[in-house]
């Protein structure tokens, strides 16, 4: 009889109903890679996320070493890893949150045939740290999975960060406007298409078309369009709250600029300058 975690459970439930929030990849092939990961076997000794995080990795490796071992070798590779908790180093394709509230990195993937690795994570909103393009070391508990099937990290937890291929930009909404009003075709160049964290005050919420717009100088916005399945629902989420937003600059002129493909926006605790996120995980 299939057995899969109460944590999968809920993410392959979430992914049956709209809601499955992504970021820098299909809707389509997430969901495809949760379920192909859950079938089968999966009598394995699930191990708590502390029990995880204390625990170590009992290999290192590649994400597109874990996928070619799959490949060839399933049923070699799920007895001699199944169950064990491994350290896993990709570059980020996809960011996702289920609406159960776990969060999911898929890492980019090999050559025709390899399904990419998959991980669970422990945090919620992982993009608070990693953007698409970096390179990131997860440590999490290999899952059993069938032949075909797809390498699935559960209680993954980001344990290093390399933005040497992409590093992600860290500015407030106020700079960014300010660059723009300046010189275009320089903040063009700079910022065209490059995903960033930016910080700034909400003049105002729309949430039919799930846009964040944030004060810049003067009368000068940035307006952040939510990516496809995020939401705006967040009560705290309102005018004066000071948030930061992962997001994929667009362009923009010296009244506007437009920030397309945004994650959840991480709320600003009032008076110590640090996020939730941040409060929750003991993170400076």
């Amino acid at each position: 009889m299939l057995q899969v975690s109460a944590v999968r459970r809920r993410i392959v439930r979430s992914c049956l109903t709209p809601g499955v929030r992504t970021c820098g990849g299909c809707m389509g092939c997430l969901l495809i890679c949760v379920l192909a990961g859950c079938e089968g076997d999966v009598a394995i000794r699930p191990m708590t996320a502390a029990e995880v995080r204390a625990a170590a990795p009992v290999a290192k490796m590649r994400a597109r070493e874990l996928q070619d071992r799959f490949r060839t070798a399933p049923h070699a590779t799920n007895r001699e890893l199944a169950g064990s908790v491994v350290e896993v180093t990709g570059q980020v394709q996809l960011l996702a949150q289920a609406e159960s509230g776990e969060g999911v990195v898929k890492f980019v993937g090999g050559r025709k045939g390899l399904k990419p690795v998959v991980c669970l994570m422990v945090e919620g909103r992982p993009w608070t740290r990693v953007a698409p393009g970096m390179v990131a070391t997860i440590k999490g508990q290999v899952q059993k999975i069938p032949p075909q099937g797809v390498p699935t990290l559960l209680h993954g937890e980001i344990t290093d960060i390399d933005e040497s291929l992409v590093s992600g930009t860290r500015l407030t909404a106020v700079e960014l406007c300010e660059k723009y009003a300046a010189d275009h075709t320089l903040a063009q160049n700079e910022h065209f298409e490059q995903w960033a964290w930016i910080t700034g005050t909400v003049a105002s919420v729309d949430r039919v078309n799930e846009v964040v717009f944030l004060d810049g100088p003067g009368a000068a916005q940035v307006s952040c369009f939510l990516a496809p399945g995020q939401s705006t629902a967040d009560e705290r989420l309102s005018r004066g709250r000071r948030v930061v937003i992962l997001g994929k600059v667009k362009g923009g002129d010296k009244v506007r600029v437009l920030v397309s493909d945004c994650l959840p926006p991480e709320i600003l605790e009032e008076g110590d300058g640090t996020t939730s996120s941040a409060r929750d995980s003991g993170e400076p």
